[in-house]
């Protein structure tokens, strides 16, 4: 695939990406967002206006007794239906990247799904969700999705970035395969959080790494995840990889190169 003369490569999230069902979880999310902050600010307004009154009549004060009662279930409703919402919304992590004369990189958390309660995601640790390596005139830009704790504890986009950095040399080897070796090698380091449906603990991450060398670039990736979903656009137009795999625990992996 040929890229622009600024050789620039975009992972990118763009309209054909997103999901209906996902834009529409998102407005959703949005208005119940919206309605939150209408009533805490009619909230605020009526305690000021309660503060300032120096007398008010007992039948008054019930009612606003009662009207506040009423705002504070309206409120607890909303934010009940807000935490569904995002409970049940399509938990992908979403990840941009874009090299040209600088990089540019940025990802978020799929949700709260892997995480146990009191954790940040992958996507809040750098070195985690997020990795950037450089040896010579190599450069390696890597995101990480999966179980985020076990993703923390082997601060996996870092250490494939350097890894990477330091493997990739001129007679362009097989990226994939080594990709998948260098995960494998790394989650021997901890004690891993997810598991198979028998209880077994496996590595369950999804991986995508960018290499950037010489002006040439590659797009690695490899998954153990039922599914990894991401696209890149260079000058011929944008090209979407949905790639699915059955046998979670086990790797798939690929390459796609400029």
């Amino acid at each position: 695939m040929e890229f622009e003369s600024a050789r620039k490569l975009c992972l990118i999230v763009v309209d054909e990406l997103v999901l209906k069902h996902t834009r529409l979880l998102y407005e959703r999310y949005m208005e119940n967002e919206r309605q939150l902050e209408a009533l805490i600010d009619r909230k605020l307004r009526e305690e000021e206006t309660r503060d300032g009154m120096e007398e008010v009549i007992n039948g008054d004060t019930e009612d606003q007794g009662l009207n506040s009662e009423n705002l504070d279930n309206t409120n607890e409703s909303i934010l009940r239906q807000h935490r569904l919402d995002v409970s049940q919304s399509v938990q992908d992590t979403v990840g941009l990247l874009e090299t040209g004369d600088s990089i540019k990189m940025s990802t978020s958390s799929g949700g709260a799904f892997l995480r146990p309660p009191g954790r940040v995601s992958c996507a809040g640790v750098y070195g985690a969700g997020s990795g950037f390596g450089r040896v010579g005139d190599t450069m390696v830009m890597c995101f990480c999705s999966g179980n985020g704790d076990d993703i923390v504890k082997m601060a996996l986009a870092s250490h494939i970035s350097d890894r990477l950095a330091r493997i990739v040399n001129e007679e362009w080897t097989e990226l994939g395969p080594t990709l998948v070796d260098i995960v494998r090698e790394r989650s021997t380091i901890c004690q891993l959080q997810a598991v198979d449906e028998n209880l077994n603990s496996i590595v369950y991450v999804g991986v995508v790494a960018v290499v950037k060398q010489h002006n040439k670039l590659r797009v690695v990736y490899c998954h153990s995840t039922e599914t990894f979903y991401f696209g890149f656009r260079g000058q011929t137009g944008t090209e979407i990889v949905l790639s699915k795999h059955n046998k979670p625990g086990t790797f798939v992996c690929g390459e796609y190169r400029a």
